[in-house]
C-alpha cells in the first residue's frame, strides 16, 4: 500500500510518483505495525497537520497552551480580518465558513465579523487543529508514516474550495441580481408616476385657488399657478387646456413613467397607459 506524504492521497500500486500532485510516494506495507494510543499532540504533528506556514501558525498556537491548559489569547489573523470567509475555506474549516457567511447576510454585521476573527482567527484554527490531531491520536492506528499521511489529509489546505467559492458567490449575486433590477426598475417607475399624479392634484387645486381671484378670467399658463402654490417637479411635464374654469383640462406625464394623468373642470382624474 503506497501513500504520498505530500498530499496524503493512496497512490497506484507500484507507481513511484503520485498521480495527484507528483510527488514521490512511499510503500508502508512493510511498515504497519500497532502503535499505542497517545493524547499528546506535537509541534510535528502540528507541522505536518497546518502544512503552508506552519511556522508562523505555531508561534501563534504556543500562546493558546501554557503548561498543556488551553486559554484564549488575543492575536492578529490579517486573511481571517479581510476575507474570512475564503480564509476559512482553504483552511478547511467549513462550519465555520458557513456560519460567516450567514450572518454576512445580516446589514453591518461584516464589520463587526472582521474585527471579531481578526482577533480570533489563529485560537479558532488552533482549537480545530488540536480537536483533529487528538481523534487522530486517538484512533487505532498503523505505522508513524501512516499516521502522518492521515494528519497530512485531514490537514493542509483547500485550494480547490478557495476557487469555486467565488464562482458560487458571483452565481448567488447573479440571481439576487437578476430578482432585484427588475423590482427596483419597476419601485422607480412607480415613484416616477406618483410624481407626475401628484403635480397634476397641486395644478388642479392652484388653479381653483386662482379661479376664486379671477372668476371670469384664463390661465395662460403654468406661470400663473405659481403665485398659489404651485411648484413643478422637475422633469414632469404639465399642459393645460381649456383655460377657463369651466373647460378647464390638465395633464401631466413623467419621461420615465408609462401612464398619463388628467383632470377635468370638476376634479376627477383619469389615468391613461401610454403604448410603447
Amino acid at each position: 500500500m503506497s501513500y504520498c506524504t505530500k498530499c496524503g492521497k493512496q497512490a497506484v500500486e507500484g507507481s513511484s510518483f503520485c498521480r495527484d500532485c507528483g510527488d514521490k510516494v512511499l510503500d508502508i506495507q512493510s511498515d504497519i505495525q500497532s502503535a499505542p494510543v497517545t493524547s499528546v499532540v506535537t509541534d510535528q504533528d502540528y507541522d505536518t497537520f497546518v502544512g503552508s506556514n506552519a511556522d508562523k501558525y505555531l508561534t501563534k498556537f504556543k500562546k493558546f497552551s501554557i503548561n498543556g491548559a488551553d486559554g484564549f489569547s488575543a492575536t492578529w489573523h490579517w486573511p481571517a480580518f479581510f476575507v474570512p470567509f475564503y480564509w476559512m475555506l482553504y483552511r478547511k474549516l467549513y462550519l465555520w465558513a458557513l456560519l460567516v457567511f450567514v450572518l454576512s447576510i445580516i446589514p453591518y454585521v461584516n464589520f463587526i465579523l472582521m474585527i471579531v476573527f481578526g482577533i480570533m482567527g489563529n485560537y479558532i484554527y488552533y482549537k480545530h487543529t488540536k480537536k483533529k490531531l487528538l481523534k487522530i491520536n486517538l484512533a487505532p492506528s498503523f505505522s508513524d508514516v501512516q499516521r502522518a499521511v492521515n494528519i497530512a489529509r485531514q490537514g493542509g489546505v483547500n485550494s480547490v474550495a478557495v476557487i469555486l467559492a467565488p464562482i458560487l458567490l458571483l452565481t448567488v449575486i447573479g440571481i439576487i441580481a437578476a430578482i432585484a433590477i427588475p423590482q427596483f426598475a419597476a419601485f422607480r417607475t412607480k415613484g416616477y408616476c406618483a410624481a407626475a399624479r401628484s403635480d397634476l392634484k397641486n395644478a388642479y387645486t392652484a388653479s381653483q385657488a386662482y379661479f376664486s381671484d379671477h372668476s371670469k378670467g384664463k390661465i395662460n399658463n403654468v406661470d400663473d399657478l405659481k403665485g398659489y402654490g404651485f411648484q413643478k417637479t422637475e422633469r414632469v411635464l404639465i399642459h393645460i387646456e381649456g383655460m377657463a374654469k369651466d373647460s378647464l383640462l390638465i395633464t401631466t406625464k413623467h419621461p420615465e413613467c408609462d401612464r398619463m394623468y388628467s383632470v377635468n373642470p370638476m376634479g376627477t382624474i383619469t389615468e391613461e397607459k401610454i403604448k410603447p
